[in-house]
């Protein structure tokens, strides 16, 4: 009742609303009102089309910033949320009872924190359930729609996991090739049927010099259940690439708890494919 009465203090407004897949249910159990749910409240950066101008800066040759790439504090400059956005929201949870708030470290955009379903129902003023994924099995906690108060709208970006039904396990693509232009009529006729690396580089013209520089390094994220296999990149290098050492590999990075497990079952074709291009 307490937190019904702080809400109804608010002007709230409706911040997400999304459609039931039609491949998932309402499970017939509700959530007990006393699970946790850990949550994390994305805030909207100082300066987000100042980091993207940044960026261009670093990466067009005829800049004078041109290769001088950001520092891990310079990309905090431009993305933290700013100290009157986090005060704002902050203060918002303590009426509810949520004191246990942490700034996430790296880039300081977003909060996290534990709390009941009971008192997430009241805080973004809607309905948590349980929700199945038909075709797997999988269960989560969420909602359809849920609320914020209205002079939090311009501080929030968005709030996971509510509305976000992240549960179906992500399907292979088959990717067909239709005729191509005229303008790539000089590409070996087998690129009609099949990409290699060498369609690739002939198509867009990408410069098939190494690099030179043992320090260069390209990051690729993984998520959704998108796994790189160690396995597939082998068998890749040895069919398609074998100009290049035949020890070439990648290492993982795991953030907040993420796995990378290998083996048939787990193959993700974006991951794979990601690790393959670049």
């Amino acid at each position: 009742m307490l937190w019904k009465t702080i809400n109804s203090l608010h002007s709230l407004t409706y911040h997400e609303i999304a459609p039931l897949d039609r491949d998932i249910r309402i499970y017939h159990r509700p959530p007990h009102p006393e699970t946790l749910v850990d949550f994390r409240i994305a805030l909207h950066s100082i300066d987000r089309s100042g980091l993207e101008k940044a960026l261009y800066d670093v990466s067009v040759p005829s800049s004078p910033l041109y290769g001088k790439h950001l520092s891990t504090e310079e990309v905090k400059s431009y993305t933290s949320a700013s100290p009157h956005s986090l005060a704002a929201v902050i203060e918002w949870l303590a009426e509810y009872g949520i004191t246990d708030v942490q700034l996430e470290s790296t880039v300081h955009d977003y909060l996290t924190f534990s709390a009941p379903v009971h008192a997430a129902n009241d805080l973004f003023d809607t309905d948590f359930h349980s929700f199945v994924h038909i075709p797997s099995g999988k269960r989560a906690i969420r909602t359809l729609q849920y609320s914020i108060p209205r002079d939090l709208a311009s501080h929030i970006n968005v709030i996971h996991p509510t509305t976000s039904f992240d549960l179906a396990k992500p399907l292979s693509i088959s990717v067909s090739y239709g005729k191509r232009s005229s303008e790539s009529s000089n590409l070996n006729s087998s690129c009609a049927d099949t990409i290699t690396p060498q369609c690739l580089q002939d198509l867009y013209d990408i410069p098939a010099t190494p690099a030179t520089q043992p320090s260069n390094r390209i990051a690729v994220p993984g998520m959704i259940e998108y796994w790189a296999q160690y396995a597939d990149l082998e068998a890749f290098l040895e069919r398609l690439r074998p100009d290049m050492p035949s020890n070439t590999t990648f290492s993982v990075d795991a953030i907040d708890g993420g796995t990378n497990p290998q083996g048939p079952e787990y193959a993700g074709y974006e991951a794979t494919r990601s690790i393959r291009l670049d």
